[in-house]
């Protein structure tokens, strides 16, 4: 259990890279836009696209057979940020889904998304295997 709730911090080789990466595509479309040879330029707004905001202030329970479909929707690999493996959370789903069913609808009646639940680990796929994936 030691290895499971105390965890030692490792470190990430990818860790500041989706920064990198999303600067790396911005930088390759305004290349590809100064490319084009066109006198008419190209608008970077669209006007009046017709989309309304849509502010969505209640939200519907979920029910426990709800979080059974959510659990045995989920993939057998577990994520660098994930607190505990999915084999375990699946084995023990009759004590685990009551926990997430509680946590999910806290978040939906207060509608207030755990901070925890916000970071993801971002890891490019280059589809060349020629490329060096150090160089964005």
């Amino acid at each position: 259990t030691r290895s499971l709730l105390h965890r030692e911090a490792r470190e990430d080789p990818m860790e500041g890279r989706a920064e990198d990466f999303g600067q790396f595509l911005y930088d390759k479309i305004a290349q590809i836009r100064d490319g084009f040879n066109s006198n008419e330029g190209c608008p970077t707004e669209v006007a009046g696209a017709g989309l309304e905001t849509v502010i969505w202030e209640e939200f519907d329970s979920v029910t426990l057979d709800g979080v059974d479909r959510l659990l045995e929707g989920l993939r057998a690999t577990t994520c660098l940020l994930d607190p505990c493996p999915t084999w375990l959370v699946l084995a023990s789903r009759e004590v685990t889904r009551g926990w997430i069913h509680s946590i999910i609808n806290a978040s939906l009646s207060e509608g207030v998304f755990p901070s925890t639940l916000k970071e993801a680990v971002v890891r490019p796929l280059l589809k060349k295997p020629s490329l060096d994936p150090a160089i964005l």
